[in-house]
């Protein structure tokens, strides 16, 4: 396939995947049924399922879209289903969940082939690992690209100038601050395990959305005094 053929697919991965985020600028990560109860009444409008058991999963999914939540499931993390194209079909047919997450670009591959929405997460624990990750980056064809752990600025800026498509960073981020770190190095959005960071989803879209706001007004106010001048 060629580089444009990708980046077209990719771009409207993309745009399924802003509409799944909303405005929002958090995602909620779990691992426990416990987690995944407590996200269903969370502010985030998604939720990255990142533990599971197969025979849960189709009930899960259901769970999920009947609390208005949008659901992705870690495929390389599913006890009972291998992380292969016959899994990833499996799941596309029987289980259908709005996304996938996996490590493999294969695995990739085959969710965006089945319409599949599909992260590829990366880790770059140091400069060996950074090298890796972003080579099985540039490899897959994924909607976008999470990067592990969360409190590397530097590393999140740099993979979202280089990879053309949204970078998710998640993993080490407990505070405010570490979110804001991370969306201003250049982050969509952050995925997160801490029910503190899922409480600002909300707070942080309205702030964002508010600030737009405020600046068109703050602009149609000055186009009117320039008129007026004139």
């Amino acid at each position: 396939m060629t580089g444009g053929g990708r980046g077209t697919a990719a771009g409207g991965g993309t745009g399924r995947l802003e509409r799944l985020l909303g405005g929002q600028r958090v995602i909620a990560a779990v691992r426990t049924a416990r987690e995944f109860q407590r996200a269903l009444s969370a502010p985030p409008r998604l939720i990255f399922l990142l533990e599971s058991r197969l025979v849960q999963l189709p009930g899960l999914v259901r769970e999920a879209h009947g609390a208005g939540k949008a659901l992705f499931v870690h495929g390389d993390r599913v006890e009972g289903l291998s992380p292969d194209e016959a899994g990833v079909d499996f799941l596309a047919t029987s289980v259908v969940p709005d996304g996938l997450i996996s490590t493999h670009p294969a695995v990739i591959a085959a969710a965006r082939a089945r319409r599949l929405q599909a992260v590829q997460r990366v880790f770059a624990l140091d400069s060996a690992g950074l090298a890796s990750a972003r080579r099985l980056a540039a490899q897959g064809e994924a909607d976008a690209v999470e990067i592990l752990p969360g409190l590397l600025p530097r590393v999140v800026a740099r993979f979202a100038r280089e990879m053309g498509r949204p970078v998710i960073t998640g993993g080490l981020l407990e505070s405010r601050e570490d979110v804001e770190a991370a969306l201003a190095a250049g982050a969509r959005a952050v995925s997160a395990s801490s029910e503190a960071i899922w409480q600002l989803a909300d707070e942080m879209e309205k702030e964002r959305f508010g600030h737009r706001e405020e600046s068109a007004v703050e602009g149609r106010i000055e186009g009117l005094t320039t008129s007026s001048d004139s």
